[in-house]
């Protein structure tokens, strides 16, 4: 994610925050340890935020708001107590979609879900001047951007034109800068990843590649129900593409034995997290993703895009559905396949989405989705801002 930016900021002006925060969500455990780890091999300065956040203050932080940090006050306990009860009361009764009608609101403070903390962001103890680093293009229209964030950052960056006008839409007077997806910055020649990969994965030199990238479901009895769903459809494709996947990392490390079960399904499984997930989307020839970011990376590597649907029952997209997901607001744009579509059907999508038609369509919708290029700052332009801010 930060990368191409860490590689153009010279390394004495530079320290890399390590998130060692305890936290409940077990696909970041041991995370902590790994980045140490991956740090020390290439020799980079780094700190762990546990003990900087009470003695550093750096001129110029740059963050995701995703440290996944939480305190306990009077008012999150009072919140907590009156969602589990009163709220718990409106929303069984119904009569929240009645003050939502009238107020906008509905007056649950979460209800059945409260919880007895609140979030808490610490960028701005760590930092004078505190930068917004966008995560990824899946947002949730229903509370993007967070409130807490205006106070929180002094300047947003956006991977598009779409993602700075709903920040400047709620926050009136913030700053905001395109910079595209910087990850996808200086992808190598597609020819020389093809061949390293074929050396890596023994391709045939016949087929066309898929690169299928399922998202992570952080719903504990769903986890990798998106590849179990999809898994026997897609493995009968190779008899006529190369089928590639790469499991989301967090799946990954939460169920390490799901990269033995699709290896023996046909599948080339890419689970080297160190990887440029660039090169892979400029060696397929199309995209096989369901929800999350790749959907948005895919059309803005310009890429065939078919989307593989979740079953209505699922909490999960149920979850995305009420909180507009952008990745399920925009979903009627593009191709998609339930899962009991037949083999035939799904090969005629896959043609299809190649079609120049439809590529034209998706490279519309990078226009008005991500903006024209020249509005971007590059990667050393946002360096140069940086660097100058740091003089001042």
């Amino acid at each position: 994610m930060y990368s191409e930016l860490i590689k153009n900021i010279p390394k004495e002006f530079l320290v890399l925050l390590i998130n060692d925060i305890s936290t409940a969500e077990l696909e970041r455990k041991g995370n902590a340890s790994e980045i140490e780890s991956f740090l020390k091999k290439r020799n980079f300065n780094y700190k762990f935020f546990s003990k900087e956040i009470k003695n550093s203050k750096y001129k110029i932080l740059i963050s995701t708001a995703e440290a996944c940090s939480y305190k306990i006050n009077t008012l999150s306990v009072t919140k907590y107590l009156y969602g589990k009860t009163i709220g718990n009361i409106l929303e069984k009764t119904k009569i929240s979609s009645f003050f939502i009608k009238l107020f906008g609101r509905p007056f649950t403070a979460q209800g059945s879900n409260a919880v007895p903390f609140t979030t808490w962001y610490p960028e701005k103890i760590l930092g004078d001047f505190v930068i917004k680093f966008p995560l990824g293009m899946d947002l949730n229209l229903e509370h993007y951007p967070n409130n807490l964030w205006e106070k929180n950052f002094d300047l947003f960056l956006t991977h598009g034109k779409m993602e700075m006008d709903l920040i400047l839409k709620k926050f009136k007077n913030t700053d905001c800068k395109i910079i595209g997806y910087p990850r996808y910055d200086k992808i190598e020649d597609r020819q020389k990843i093809l061949n390293d990969l074929s050396k890596e994965f023994n391709f045939s030199n016949k087929k066309k590649k898929i690169l299928w990238l399922p998202t992570h479901i952080n719903f504990k009895k769903e986890e990798l129900s998106n590849i179990f769903l999809w898994m026997d459809k897609i493995s009968k494709l190779s008899n006529n593409y190369d089928v590639i996947i790469r499991p989301h990392p967090k799946s990954v490390n939460l169920n390490k034995s799901i990269i033995e079960t699709l290896s023996k399904k046909s599948f080339f499984v890419d689970s080297i997290g160190s990887r440029k997930i660039g090169n892979l989307y400029e060696a397929a020839d199309l995209i096989l993703a369901d929800y999350g970011g790749p959907v948005f990376s895919a059309v803005y590597m310009e890429k065939p895009l078919l989307l593989l649907n979740l079953n209505k029952d699922s909490r999960y997209l149920s979850a995305k559905l009420k909180t507009k997901s952008l990745d399920t607001f925009f979903r009627n744009q593009f191709m998609s396949i339930d899962a009991d579509t037949p083999d035939n059907k799904i090969k005629e999508k896959l043609e299809i989405v190649q079609n120049t038609s439809y590529l034209e369509k998706i490279l519309e919708f990078k226009k008005n989705f991500f903006g024209k290029t020249k509005d971007s700052l590059s990667t050393s332009e946002l360096c140069n801002f940086l660097l100058n801010k740091l003089d001042k």
